[in-house]
């Protein structure tokens, strides 16, 4: 590096040398000795860069600042932290069917949708999930995930299940003698959710939305299972949630109907639940 130094040196004072007009009696030794003399490069004191020395005047070169610079952005950089997803791996909830319409239904057969409360679950396993954070701190963010959804309705009326003999849904009386009468479907879901973070504890609000793969009935004694084809297949509704040190409890509220138009009564079902390990 000193041997780098010393060769700039000599090519500025060979340009001064040029540029300057001679002295008669200089021999050439004389006059490189003369030019390095008037110009001069080393290193700073604190070897951050050069000190260039030009008749008597020094001017000092250094990157100091720019390698300041940049290591502060790389601190920027690093103090970021990636947003860690606030959807929980399981849940589990219980679900009622809310609202239901039977206008359309004999007086009769109403409430045959009724569910047993504390019976009817709701089990979801997230397997991929994803954030996105929008500050540093990681205060705001957003969470999604991709998800399967089991759902477990039991009827209250275990002598009830439901059919589709007659071109919609509709009650018939289950034969022998009944243990259990439910409808059970399983789908994908995703959900969307807004987090507020405030250290330990979480608010989110959002959406979701389910993709059915299958929905049947099933009684018990004796065992019958029937594949049911006029669920609506595309669910979708509202979510919330408050958590607390990776435990939260959430609620889930399907704005689409159960069934496909004119196929089933209206109504949408309301699920509160737990979510366990973010």
């Amino acid at each position: 590096m000193k041997k780098t130094y010393t060769i700039l040196s000599m090519m500025l004072g060979s340009a001064m040398m040029l540029t300057a007009a001679p002295a008669p009696d200089q021999s050439e030794a004389e006059r490189v000795s003369a030019a390095q003399d008037i110009v001069s490069i080393k290193p700073n004191e604190d070897k951050s860069g050069l000190s260039l020395s030009i008749a008597g005047f020094e001017l000092g070169l250094s990157n100091r600042g720019q390698a300041a610079a940049k290591s502060s952005e790389q601190k920027k950089t690093a103090s970021k932290k990636p947003y860690r997803n606030k959807i929980a791996v399981f849940e589990l909830g219980f679900s009622q069917m809310r609202d239901v319409d039977y206008s359309d239904y004999p007086t009769r057969s109403s409430d045959f949708m009724d569910m047993t409360p504390g019976r009817s679950i709701q089990f979801g396993l997230n397997l991929f999930t994803a954030g996105y954070g929008f500050d540093r701190g990681g205060h705001v963010g957003l969470s999604t995930a991709l998800g399967l959804y089991w759902n477990n309705y039991v009827f209250y009326d275990k002598t009830t299940c439901i059919g589709e003999e007659t071109g919609r849904i509709a009650p018939y009386a289950v034969g022998g003698d009944p243990k259990k009468s439910k409808m059970r479907n399983f789908g994908l879901r995703v959900p969307l959710t807004l987090d507020i973070n405030m250290g330990e504890i979480i608010v989110s609000a959002g959406g979701f939305g389910e993709w059915d793969l299958r929905s049947y009935t099933k009684t018990t004694s004796p065992k019958q299972y029937t594949d049911l084809k006029y669920t609506d297949p595309l669910q979708y509704g509202l979510l919330g949630k408050i958590g607390y040190n990776g435990v939260y409890v959430y609620c889930n509220y399907y704005l689409s109907d159960m069934f496909k138009p004119d196929k089933g009564p209206e109504g949408s079902v309301l699920t509160v639940g737990l979510g366990l390990g973010f």
